[in-house]
């Protein structure tokens, strides 16, 4: 459905079919139709696909909170990002839900603010999404998930835009040729533990696979659901069959890597998967035998290791990993980037 009220903005339910066409050649990946289209679940709200010539983006229209802890703006700007409680700043702490909401959110499923266009066409179509959520009666407009450092960051701030801590990104940024590389960039004591943990893995047998996904994975989605046990995620084992036949249905087998550590007789001890991207890998999952006295350590070396062993044969220059864990990913050599949140009321305040 086209809402708009404007000739020139174009606002729209859901993702046009011609949604390409609005894109550069080279969108930024959270603008790709398939990784808007696959968690699409995690926005707050209906998907609004947001458009002037030259510029696109895409948000929510929130009027009550939702419950989406990680992408609702209410709920982020009052209680903080779940993974980050002791960085996260609250400037919603102290507001009821009356005095912000309905509330436009620019976000994405991947929890990444993003936008097309130059510097001077985002502004534009950032002032007349102003005024279209200003006719829809909402009383602010939050972009959740900007890089500190950003472009973005730095017109939304001359735009009176006002800023806060939300949580922090990792990237592991490949600038080595082989494992060897990848352990020099690392801490003395951490490299020491990595080359131990190894050892401890050769003397009990255990061995490295690195394979695609497959539709069908027992053996996966075991451990997908103890992972979910561990962690209070409500996934059983039908839903984690149906993820896995979902990755595969939406990206396709050879564009979803699974780095495994198995036993010698073929057991499944841990795993990890990510989705390629270009020259960007971006995890996605993780399971682990939890009744392990090594399962941590196992999983040091699907998520950290072994990707990192094979990054560079792979053509790959950066692996995304997600928010939450920060101190375990820099640990194993990752860059830590600072999301902000942005936030503007629109309607006059009492």
């Amino acid at each position: 459905m086209d809402l708009s009220v404007n000739a020139r903005l174009s606002v729209q339910e859901g993702l046009p079919e011609a949604w390409e066409q609005l894109l550069p050649p080279e969108p930024p990946r959270h603008l790709r139709r398939r990784w808007l289209s696959f968690a699409v679940r995690r926005m707050p709200g209906e998907l609004l696909a947001l458009s002037i010539p030259g510029a696109t983006t895409v948000g929510a229209l929130v009027r009550t909170p939702t419950g989406r802890r990680f992408n609702d703006p209410y709920l982020l700007l009052a209680e903080g990002c779940p993974e980050h409680q002791d960085r996260s700043e609250r400037p919603w702490e102290n507001l009821a839900e009356s005095e912000v909401l309905p509330s436009l959110a620019l976000t994405t499923p991947e929890y990444a603010f993003a936008a097309s266009g130059d510097a001077g066409s985002v502004a534009a179509l950032l002032t007349q999404t102003e005024d279209w959520a200003r006719g829809q009666g909402a009383q602010t407009l939050v972009v959740l998930y900007v890089p500190e450092a950003s472009l973005s960051a730095a017109f939304l701030r001359e735009a009176g835009y006002q800023s806060a801590v939300l949580a922090e990104r990792c990237f592991l940024d490949v600038t080595w040729v082989d494992f060897e590389g990848y352990l020099g960039s690392l801490s003395a004591s951490r490299r020491q533990s990595a080359r131990r943990e190894l050892r401890q893995h050769d003397a009990a047998g255990l061995v490295e696979q690195h394979r695609f996904l497959r539709p069908h994975e027992p053996a996966l989605v075991e451990l997908l659901v103890r992972h979910a046990e561990r962690h209070g995620t409500p996934l059983d084992q039908k839903g984690a069959e149906s993820l896995l036949h979902e990755l595969c249905a939406h990206f396709g087998p050879r564009n979803l890597d699974v780095f495994e550590v198995c036993t010698g007789e073929g057991t499944v001890v841990n795993f990890a998967t990510f989705a390629r991207e270009g020259s960007e890998l971006v995890c996605l999952l993780t399971g682990t035998d939890y009744d392990r006295d090594d399962a941590r350590d196992c999983y040091f070396r699907t998520m950290f290791y072994m990707p990192a062993a094979q990054a560079f044969d792979m053509g790959i220059a950066s692996i995304d990993y997600g928010i939450g864990a920060t101190e375990t990913k820099v640990g194993r050599g990752c860059r830590s980037v600072v999301m902000l949140s942005f936030r503007k009321h629109l309607q006059d305040r009492a």
